[in-house]
């Protein structure tokens, strides 16, 4: 008890001085050149790291918030989020990105449709549904306001609506054209911008890898299959595409998408960063 109570105490004086006094942040001081230098360090490019322990929620369309394919990126759209971690390596940092998203595709009308009348034109005969990605990103360049990003992941690649004939029968009771998924990899590159400040915007390129239609149980004849159902054999031996490309949904696809968000401060700010932030708040609440 005797060593505890001067631990105590130590404790309090140790965090009434670390504590930022209320001399510290009067107006005097804010303009002072002692202020002005603390913000030059806080803010200088050794110091600079955009990237460091940043949340990020984001909405978008294309491949990250879930799946590219027909008719395009703005079919599907949804949201996610992402953690840029800091990981220092000597006087360098490391920026991975663990990220997940979940996406829609609305029931939409066939373009094919469009300018026909009669009771074709009423129907909706794009089947809607939903899609996800999990993946991990690096991120480069942290003292730049543009970043280059480069990632890989997993879930929904690619998709397509299937076609309407005599040997799939595709005509559901509800009018709908079955919406035809793909699970896959996409491995993407993106260029993003992200500041200090709140927004983040990006957008990506790459390419989706789903296997060969249909071959998912390693036969020699397609077959249907949970990552790339888009090819089947018919009762008569025949080879069926359930989508307009008489090849099925190629094993490659291209990936693309566009995404904008949120990004929250640093969550681990060291005291300079602490202190620098208190002098913004005190500036801005005293109208400097």
């Amino acid at each position: 008890m005797k060593k505890l109570i001067p631990a105590i105490a130590f404790l309090c004086a140790a965090s009434a001085f670390a504590a930022p006094r209320s001399e510290d942040l009067s107006a005097e001081y804010l303009n002072s050149e002692q202020a002005m230098r603390e913000d030059e360090y806080a803010t200088s490019l050794a110091r600079r790291d955009y990237l460091r322990n940043r949340l990020i929620v984001e909405v978008g369309v294309g491949s990250k918030m879930g799946a590219y394919g027909e008719p395009g990126m703005f079919k599907s759209y949804g949201f996610g989020v992402e953690y840029i971690f800091a990981i220092p390596i000597g006087r360098f940092a490391l920026h991975p990105a663990p990220f997940f998203s979940y996406g829609f595709f609305p029931e939409l009308d066939d373009p094919a449709w469009e300018g026909v009348s009669g009771a074709e034109a009423d129907a909706i005969p794009l089947e809607g549904g939903s899609a996800w990605r999990a993946g991990l990103s690096f991120y480069f360049f942290q003292k730049l306001p543009l970043h280059l990003a480069v990632s890989v992941s997993y879930g929904t690649a690619y998709y397509d609506n299937e076609k309407m004939d005599a040997a799939n029968d595709a005509g559901k009771s509800d009018g709908l054209r079955s919406l035809i998924k793909t699970n896959g990899w996409n491995f993407d590159v993106a260029v993003v911008a992200l500041t200090d400040s709140w927004y983040y915007l990006s957008f990506n390129v790459g390419v989706s890898y789903s296997g060969a239609p249909g071959t998912e149980t390693g036969y020699d004849d397609p077959k249907e299959s949970d990552t790339n159902p888009s090819m089947y054999r018919l009762s008569n031996g025949d080879l069926a595409s359930r989508v307009v490309d008489p090849d099925g949904i190629s094993k490659w696809n291209p990936s693309i998408g566009l995404t904008v968000g949120f990004a929250f401060w640093d969550f681990f700010p060291d005291d300079t960063e602490k202190r620098y932030r208190e002098r913004q708040r005190a500036r801005a609440k005293l109208g400097m």
